[in-house]
């Protein structure tokens, strides 16, 4: 339920939209396609927010899922990947989506 290629500019604050149903109960979002060797950068549950990304003021998230990037760098052109869960007891979704940045 995201659109696999995004483009955010760059010095900007920047949006990787999703559209996930109303009431899930988790995101956890992940700066690689290798997401089963990484720790999310951030996790968003019952609108709790922890993780890495969050706590150092690089990431965000939206109440609809949709992960923020506080300011957008080059680094940021990457793959991302998110792992949704409607309800805790459902297997995750998982989404793939390439970052590109713009303004060079």
């Amino acid at each position: 339920m995201c659109e696999h290629r995004q483009y955010l500019e760059l010095g900007k604050s920047g949006i990787i939209s999703c559209s996930f149903q109303e009431g899930f109960f988790g995101v956890f979002w992940f700066n690689t396609t290798n997401y089963r060797s990484e720790e999310p950068i951030l996790h968003f549950t019952q609108s709790s927010k922890t993780g890495v990304g969050y706590t150092s003021g690089e990431y965000d998230v939206l109440e609809n899922g949709s992960l923020v990037i506080i300011n957008v760098t080059f680094q940021h052109e990457t793959s991302f990947t998110v792992a949704y869960f409607q309800s805790q007891r459902d297997a995750a979704l998982y989404y793939d989506v390439k970052v590109v940045v713009l303004g060079r």
